[in-house]
């Protein structure tokens, strides 16, 4: 009578052991990011490649909403087209003009300016050497940094007229996908079942994206030109030149503010001083204060949802893979990549809440009485 139960418990162990599931292999995890390792590494190989085919996906966020305001006002669709894309050829064309123009200038005159500058910085240390302080040694240090400044200038203008300087096949792309917009994802739903959430979450994030930059170069485009008139106003060369870096940097969140002020800085000390310098600091920050703490936010909203550290940690990283390009493209790239591939699988949405900002409770969205 025993021999039934022993074989019945066998069987119920067997059948347990088998229920049970095998614990998680590390392979997963580490072919994921042997995969992500090898792309990231053909993309930094053909960053020139890649940036141009980003720079024309840019440009068809921010013009599809235009053909589609023209082609309502009864444009025909070539009509739109090829107005959009000259329109964008004139502007590729005057930036080139503009930049290399403007950097021919300081460069010629950058002689002027250091000596100029060690004058100042003469001045500056015998005057506080009267009242006892000593920052000779900081000025020095200064000295070296402004040159480092003209020389990354140098260095932002050449990759900015490189870039320009491939407007034909930017243009060949960005015209291809302006004029294939609709019917990519016409094609899509074709091949995609209807109501495939990573469609669905695609077309929502890039909608969201186009949207973002869209009031981020309205934005950036008001600051630049107030900029520009700002310092006209006050006899700062090469005005237009820092209102384009200006315009550039505003896509980069946190930094590039500092890095847009510091040549009409270096500037504004060598021609008029301490006064002069702190004037534009005041300048640039009451328009670009006013601008981004009281108009901006009325439009964005929640913008992309990023927490700081990692924006700053894109901005990084992409300038590291991809250049300046990177540097201005890597808020919206991190973005994309949260929302269509990090949020539709199980396996990587903990990636993707700790990427996004944090969003408060109930308890703590509630005002206490």
């Amino acid at each position: 009578h025993q021999c039934p139960k022993k074989h019945q418990q066998g069987a119920s162990n067997l059948s347990m052991n088998a229920e049970q599931p095998s614990p998680p292999s590390i392979m997963t995890p580490l072919l994921g990011l042997g995969a992500t390792v090898l792309i990231l590494a053909g993309v930094w190989f053909a960053a020139s490649v890649v940036n141009m085919v980003l720079v024309a996906g840019l440009l068809t966020l921010l013009c599809v909403p235009i053909r589609g305001w023209l082609e309502r006002r009864g444009l025909p669709r070539w009509l739109a087209l090829t107005l959009i894309i000259l329109g964008v050829l004139l502007l590729f064309l005057l930036v080139l003009g503009l930049v290399g123009l403007s950097v021919a200038q300081i460069l010629d005159q950058r002689p002027a300016y250091e000596a100029q500058l060690v004058t100042r910085n003469d001045t500056l240390v015998n005057a506080l050497a009267e009242r006892n302080l000593d920052i000779s040694a900081f000025t020095t240090t200064a000295q070296k940094g402004v040159s480092m400044l003209f020389g990354v200038v140098a260095g932002l203008a050449v990759d900015l007229t490189r870039l320009l300087a491939n407007s034909a096949f930017i243009l060949l792309i960005f015209a291809y996908l302006l004029a294939d917009a609709d019917g990519l994802v016409r094609r899509l739903r074709r091949v995609v079942p209807a109501g495939n959430p990573l469609l669905k979450r695609a077309g929502e994030a890039t909608s969201s994206v186009a949207t973002y930059m869209l009031i981020l170069t309205i934005v950036n485009l008001v600051v630049a030109v107030l900029d520009v008139i700002f310092l006209q106003l006050i006899g700062i060369p090469n005005a237009l030149l820092w209102g384009v870096l200006a315009f550039l940097f505003g896509y980069i969140p946190y930094v590039g503010y500092w890095v847009s002020i510091l040549p009409p800085l270096v500037l504004g000390f060598i021609q008029g001083g301490m006064t002069l310098a702190l004037v534009i600091i005041l300048g640039y920050w009451f328009i670009n204060g006013v601008i981004s703490s009281v108009v901006a936010p009325r439009f964005f909203g929640k913008g992309l949802n990023l927490s700081a550290v990692v924006t700053l940690v894109a901005i990084f990283f992409w300038g590291f893979l991809l250049g300046p390009i990177g540097s201005i493209l890597g808020v919206p790239l991190t973005a994309l990549i949260k929302s269509v591939v990090l949020e539709s699988y199980s396996e990587t949405q903990w990636l993707a809440a700790a990427l996004s900002m944090d969003e408060p409770s109930q308890d703590e969205g509630r005002t206490s009485v």
